[in-house]
């Protein structure tokens, strides 16, 4: 979604697959490298999830990006497009038992420096 804004013209618009309501969780690579670090100092070496338990729509998600962008972007919705699941979250109850481990960036830091990280390589092609 980052690219799409990108390249998106201001004013603009991006489509968005589906009706804009699947809800996901996203993680900053950073945190999610921490807890790779964490299992493996604990020794955990069963199946565990690992993520954001901070979930999103995908219209809150586009929503959040267009005002990091700062361009005026319109949403057009394409409901017969590929959606996937409705609702995809972690929990991680288990991580944090074992190792301590929970994410350190809020959504929108993670965000903020993912979509500046993107900007940087799409403007250099």
């Amino acid at each position: 979604m980052c690219v799409k804004i990108l390249n998106a013209s201001d004013p603009g618009e991006i489509e968005i697959w589906g009706d804009g309501t699947q809800i996901r969780s996203f993680c900053y690579i950073d945190d999610l490298m921490t807890g790779l670090d964490k299992l493996i100092e604990n020794n955990v070496h069963i199946p565990i999830n690992m993520g954001s338990d901070e979930a999103i729509t995908m219209t809150q998600l586009a929503d959040m990006l267009i005002k990091i962008s700062g361009k005026k972007i319109e949403k057009k919705y394409l409901p017969a497009g590929p959606a996937g699941g409705m609702r995809r979250n972690s929990d991680n109850t288990k991580i944090m038992k074992l190792t301590g481990w929970k994410p350190n960036y809020s959504l929108e830091q993670g965000l903020r420096n993912t979509f500046e990280y993107v900007k940087s390589q799409v403007l250099t092609k």
